[in-house]
């Protein structure tokens, strides 16, 4: 699925966050795994409302750590 669409879709739960398309994929012709890389910026206090939202949108990235500001999801 091309950012742009996981853009709205987040976009649509989260209209406050800055939303970035970032890694590999970013480079035209550029060689990669493939995976989509999407960084997802909100403001603290919002963290929890965007954690919730994510996570009904994406499953939770079980390999990936997790903090009080961190979270990584994987395409459901």
């Amino acid at each position: 699925m091309p950012f742009f669409i996981h853009q709205k879709r987040i976009s649509k739960h989260l209209p406050f966050a800055d939303i970035q398309h970032v890694g590999s994929t970013t480079i035209p012709n550029s060689l990669t795994k493939g995976d989509l890389d999407i960084q997802v910026r909100v403001p603290f206090e919002q963290f929890p409302t965007a954690v919730q939202a994510l996570e009904a949108l994406y499953e939770v990235n079980k390999g990936s750590g997790k903090t009080d500001f961190f979270r990584a999801c994987v395409k459901g």
